[in-house]
């Protein structure tokens, strides 16, 4: 059959294994979305199953979009009736037809995650519950994990119903109450709502049964416990159930995935039969070996090894750099190099980091380079919330007639004062021509214009903040400067509040923020805080100019989740970042394991050419750095790469990772036993100078060879260092 031509062996095994449940396990870059969608088109073509008796469920509108493309394609015709979409889309369809059974109307509307937020607040305030003490996230967080684990808002009170202190049950109860007064569904209510629509109403369920009669689900990894519901329940009839995934590509435990549902397939059916696809179509031999070789140290996993026809291609390198910029710089220079000597596209080349707060130093070499990018996966550096709200304190502080930036902060974070006194406050200002900074600071001016008591009395408590942060303002550097407004404005303790992901990723760019003005004033001795606001405003602007060109890309491992670019560059292969530090501190082997699954996706990123790199220090949050051991997944596949420079032991496992050594404010001199060349030291007799090798063993050196500003380079003992 023409289908099938361009199928391997395995494929096509899996293409016309038509009747009973079916486990293709994919490996990266296998071609799983050819092998689903060449399924469907068979089972229309060949099998001469009517559209409509097919669900295809994939978990993006992306991706939705591209499978029903290539089945169109396959078949030459397109077909309304078959359902491609992702899960919530389907369920969207089966609630319109069938909410009225739960007391909603069929025209209900879904709440995005911001009218969410709302609602919970405006719960909080019905139930008088401190946001200080009790952020909304926590309830956002706890309530979408109870529809994830379906449990009924009735269910989870009975359940907690003796942690008196916690009043997530009251705040869940009552945030259902409003969501149907206002005829409306969250996010997680979509699944939530059919997987108990089909076990409360059987012909509900026996409808859909006999409606899809073959049943395909795409990165059948990623499915949380509602998801599996839903898909049980509709394929336990007649058994026909497709699922494609890769335990070894499952990353997102933290959004509810669970790994254990694909792992546990031949469990839920028996009957159930096992395709491995391990040819790899995407990556060369070498990069292959080093993904294989990684993965392999997990234990919770099926065994498979990724194998290609390409060649083997150029070993996989890895380069260890004095510090971040230094780890940019190498980057940046291979790009060009690569650019000038190999004829390749900017978009052939993709940075990849483990946290978003990684990403500025990237930014700022590239702009410094001129060369265009584009950040994926999140907004760019100083475009960020966090960032804009923090910058906005200080714009106010240096100009006290940007209402832009007051209007941005004045209840950031918050501290009781509403959207209609800003609104009031704004009137005044065209009425009298003021800025809205007089008129906060005109005590009187606000009463006899009858503002409530508690907003004069709120206002009145920002106008202090503003003139504390105004103080002595001339003698404070940028850094001290920025450290103050986030902490007397109480935004760093609000984020550190919600406890949550979203909130440690917020406050890693702050302490991001803080090293770029440490950076400014060491390279920009003599300016003020004006010039450093318009360094900040000038980077947001090159970021707009350059988005729409050809660009070189960067983003988060999570975000390159089934991309693919030429040339690969995955950064921060350090131990606390890459495998994180939060893996590390729970001291559980699912964690880790996690963390390695995320490497073994980026390493599988690359098609051609693959670059791993770590930083021998990092900077920490105040003035200081933290001198990293090398990730743990490099000493794994130490056999499968090459190395830059003449470091041997760059991969000892044995050897402990450092202490942080901190840095006294506005110094640049440090006494450690840990050396490495590049750092400053002071001698006792020769003064100030640079390490320029280390002579002995790099955790206990003997002797140091160091160029000195006013004796040259000389060869010391290191108890003469200062």
């Amino acid at each position: 059959m023409k289908l099938l031509e361009n199928l391997n062996p395995q494929q096509r095994e899996a293409v016309l294994h038509t009747e009973g449940p079916l486990l293709v396990l994919a490996g990266a870059g296998s071609g799983k979305t050819g092998v689903l969608t060449h399924r469907v088109a068979y089972l229309i073509q060949e099998k001469y199953v009517e559209p409509y008796n097919i669900l295809a469920v994939t978990f993006t509108n992306k991706a939705a979009c591209e499978m029903r493309e290539r089945i169109v394609k396959l078949l030459g015709f397109d077909s309304p009736a078959l359902w491609i979409s992702t899960f919530h889309s389907a369920s969207v369809r089966i609630l319109r037809r069938h909410i009225d059974l739960f007391n909603f109307s069929q025209n209900f509307v879904i709440f995005d995650t911001s009218e969410q937020k709302t609602l919970i607040r405006e719960c909080m305030k019905e139930l008088n519950i401190n946001e200080k003490q009790f952020p909304y996230q926590v309830f956002m967080r706890k309530i979408s994990k109870g529809k994830n684990d379906l449990i009924t808002a009735e269910e989870y009170g009975e359940r907690y119903k003796s942690y008196s202190l916690d009043p997530s049950a009251d705040v869940y109860y009552l945030y259902q109450k409003k969501l149907k007064q206002n005829n409306a569904l969250d996010f997680d209510d979509l699944i939530f709502y059919v997987v108990r629509l089909f076990r409360k109403y059987p012909e509900v369920l026996h409808k859909y049964e006999g409606l899809f009669h073959y049943i395909l689900i795409d990165e059948y990894q990623d499915i949380n416990k509602a998801q599996y519901a839903l898909v049980k329940s509709l394929a336990d009839k007649r058994r026909n159930l497709f699922v494609v995934g890769d335990e070894d590509q499952s990353i997102y435990a933290f959004r509810g995935a669970d790994m254990n549902i694909i792992l546990n397939f031949e469990r839920d059916f028996p009957e159930a039969r096992i395709i491995k696809l391990q040819q790899n179509y995407r990556s060369t031999g070498n990069i292959l070996d080093v993904a294989n070789e990684l993965v392999r140290n997990n234990r919770n996993r099926r065994d498979k090894d990724l194998w290609t026809h390409k060649s083997e291609g150029d070993r996989p390198i890895c380069h260890e750099a004095l510090d971040e910029r230094d780890e940019a710089v190498f980057i940046i220079d291979k790009i060009k190099e690569s650019v000038k000597k190999e004829k390749r596209k900017l978009s052939d080349f993709v940075i990849l980091y483990r946290t978003n707060a990684q990403s500025r130093v990237f930014e700022e070499v590239l702009m410094s380079e001129g060369l265009p990018y584009q950040v994926v996966g999140g907004l760019k550096f100083y475009d960020r919330k966090e960032i804009k709200d923090i910058l906005a304190y200080v714009r106010i502080l240096w100009n006290p007639t940007d209402t832009m930036s007051f209007k941005r902060i004045i209840n950031v974070p918050p501290r009781g004062i509403g959207d209609k006194t800003v609104e009031k406050l704004l009137e005044f200002s065209e009425e009298t021509e003021r800025n809205l900074y007089d008129i906060l600071i005109d005590v009187n001016f606000l009463r006899n214009k009858k503002l409530p008591a508690k907003s004069v009395n709120a206002l009145q408590v920002f106008k202090k903040l503003m003139e504390d942060l105004q103080k002595n303002i001339d003698e404070k550097s940028i850094s001290e400067l920025l450290e103050e407004v986030m902490d007397k404005s109480g935004y760093l303790q609000s984020l550190k509040d919600q406890n949550s992901v979203e909130a440690v990723s917020r406050i890693e760019n702050l302490e991001e923020l803080l090293k770029v003005a440490q950076e400014f004033i060491y390279n920009h001795p003599a300016a003020d805080i004006d010039e450093f606001l318009a360094l900040t405003s000038l980077s947001s602007d090159i970021d707009m100019m350059e988005e729409s060109k050809e660009s070189i890309t960067l983003m988060t491992v999570h975000s390159a989740k089934g991309l693919e670019f030429p040339v690969v560059f995955i950064t921060g292969m350090e131990e606390g970042l890459f495998p994180h530090q939060r893996s590390i501190d729970t001291k559980k082997d699912f964690d880790i394991e996690e963390e390695r699954r995320l490497a073994y996706v980026a390493l599988t990123r690359a098609m051609e050419k693959l670059y791993l790199s770590y930083a021998w220090r990092r900077s920490v949050y105040g003035f200081g750095s933290d001198y990293n051991r090398p990730s743990r997944f490099l000493d794994e596949v130490k056999d499968y790469i090459s190395r830059t420079g003449e470091e041997k032991d760059m991969f000892a496992s044995e050897v402990a990772r450092p202490e942080i050594v901190t840095m006294e404010k506005k110094k640049t001199t440090f006494k450690s036993n840990f050396y490495r060349r590049g750092d400053f030291i002071k001698h006792k007799e020769f003064g100030k100078g640079v390490v320029m090798e280390v002579i002995g063993d790099m955790m206990k050196p003997q002797f140091l060879k160091v160029s000195f500003q006013s004796a040259g380079m000389k060869k010391i003992d290191i108890s003469s260092i200062c």
